[in-house]
């Protein structure tokens, strides 16, 4: 149940849907209880559930239910939400114990982080009107790029469990966001691995999202790698 409810959210926002059981996770939310999301996959359950409600407030959006007033609030009501599961200052830190070995609950908080800036990134980006050229959004992108030095990286690292938010971030960077350097090195860390799997798919999608949308770094509007995952006819899960 508990992969189950992890596919369920985030395969979610690759529709562009509610997720299927959007109603037992908010109740879950208001009670505090837990999946075991985090023991899966790292990020804290209360985050995965805040990503649920984003996934249901951008279908209304998509399904034009809400006015621009309304989308907004909602938007504005759910940043609180995440403000309330922010850490105190440094708990974010390197993952390792005095012996190099892997501390769980440090990495667990340090990928909770990341898909909590990605979180945001996301509902930014659903305020109308939104641009990856705004002031905030080029913060919250570089926020996710200096996150991720707290994420060890190569083959035996971790990048591959976070393919989510580098997607999210990474769809929002621009050509001169440090973001882009980052996640080239974390390719090279990988070598070959970084061609197969939900990696590999979600870097060929972000290096088409980036060819469109640079090509048009003049214009306002944005190129939502979901457009560009349609007009390839490509159908991936990549969470």
């Amino acid at each position: 149940m508990t992969l189950a409810s992890w596919i369920d959210i985030l395969g979610a926002t690759m529709l562009g849907r509610a997720p299927q059981f959007a109603d037992t996770y908010r109740d879950k939310h208001l009670s505090a209880s837990t999946s075991g999301l985090c023991e899966l996959m790292g990020c804290e359950d209360r985050m995965m559930y805040l990503i649920s409600e984003i996934a249901c407030l951008e279908a209304l959006k998509i399904g034009n239910v809400l006015d621009d007033i309304q989308l907004c609030e909602h938007i504005k009501i759910l940043g609180q939400q995440m403000d309330l599961t922010e850490p105190p200052p440094g708990a974010v830190a390197l993952p390792y114990s005095s012996t190099g070995a892997i501390r769980p609950k440090q990495l667990s908080r340090n990928m909770t982080a990341l898909f909590r800036v990605a979180a945001r990134i996301w509902l930014c980006s659903l305020v109308p009107g939104s641009s990856r050229y705004d002031q905030s959004m080029l913060d919250l992108v570089s926020r996710l790029a200096g996150l991720l030095d707290f994420i060890p990286p190569g083959p035996e690292g971790f990048d591959r469990s976070l393919v989510w938010p580098l997607l999210i971030g990474g769809s929002q960077s621009t050509p001169s966001s440090p973001f882009r350097h980052v996640f080239a090195d974390r390719i090279a860390y990988l070598g070959d691995q970084a061609e197969f799997g939900s990696f590999g798919r979600m870097k060929r999608l972000l290096q088409e999202v980036w060819i469109q949308s640079d090509a048009q770094a003049g214009e306002s509007r944005n190129v939502h790698w979901r457009d560009v995952m349609r007009q390839k006819g490509w159908d991936f899960l990549l969470i």
